[in-house]
């Protein structure tokens, strides 16, 4: 595939575009503007810093935002500078594992408000740096999301929080069986984390999440959407021994828990399952 400089022209029409941008002159929104009232799925690998420019993109349904390299590259003024009323999914984070990407829910709610977008799909993978400040910014972003069908948080060498309070994070996302919660539509869940202290493993808080989410617990809440697909790893952050634990599946309303050790090759040494 042929490389295109920042400066060259693009069709007015576009819709889509998958874009990588390492260096060389002019910058992501001279050419955004170009298509700006055509676009309605972008994907950018970029490789600098980002620039504090306004960018609308008003047909934008589709946005992934990756980082590539071991240089660490903060999203947040990207997502402050977007005006995207028609974005449904947002995918934001690293190509590879080792890609150091960072960024804050204050900017992602930021974007939500300002583009009075409805989002649907929203994955997030983040680096040495926490996503939220604390339960309570957590809790504030995913109020923001009252549509939202499949959450995905990928945390690598990071917690979602940065005052940790990971059992506070899973209830939160705890439904009640007479107000509901936040969340309503949510049908596939994906969560990887760590957790400091195996004493403050959330593992009763996490099961009774799952179970509020995949059961119909009254009359009333008969109409409510179920989860569909589970996929939540919490490890362990200190020693490469230490085991993790997994949920994962969905069938028929069952859920897999799995507690995993690893050999110094990597190979799995003892995998206990069971259905909750």
């Amino acid at each position: 595939m042929a490389s295109r400089n920042l400066l060259d022209p693009v069709p007015s029409q576009l819709t889509q575009l998958d874009w990588c941008v390492s260096n060389g002159p002019g910058t992501y929104p001279e050419l955004l503007r170009q298509c700006q009232y055509s676009l309605t799925r972008l994907t950018i690998e970029y490789r600098r810093n980002f620039e504090d420019e306004k960018i609308s993109l008003p047909e934008l349904q589709y946005l992934q935002v990756n980082t590539m390299g071991f240089r660490a590259v903060n999203l947040g003024l990207l997502m402050r500078n977007l005006y995207t009323p028609a974005l449904r999914q947002l995918v934001i984070g690293g190509l590879n594992w080792d890609d150091i990407t960072t960024v804050d829910a204050r900017s992602i709610m930021i974007l939500l408000s300002l583009s009075g977008c409805c989002l649907t799909h929203l994955k997030v993978a983040f680096r040495l740096q926490p996503l939220c400040e604390d339960v309570s910014e957590f809790r504030e972003l995913m109020q923001a999301l009252p549509t939202l069908e499949a959450l995905d948080l990928e945390g690598r060498s990071s917690d979602i929080c940065a005052t940790r309070g990971l059992r506070e994070v899973f209830y939160s996302l705890t439904r009640d069986a007479l107000e509901g919660g936040i969340l309503p539509s949510l049908s596939e869940i994906i969560i990887v984390c760590e957790c400091e202290d195996t004493e403050l493993l959330p593992t009763n808080v996490v099961e009774a999440m799952l179970r509020s989410r995949t059961r119909i617990q009254s009359q009333t809440s008969q109409d409510r959407i179920l989860l569909t697909y589970v996929n939540i790893r919490i490890s362990w952050s200190h020693g490469f021994h230490q085991p993790a634990l997994i949920w994962h599946k969905l069938n028929s309303g069952s859920i897999v828990r799995e507690v995993a050790k690893k050999t110094e090759n990597g190979s799995m040494m003892e995998t206990t399952r069971m259905t909750l």
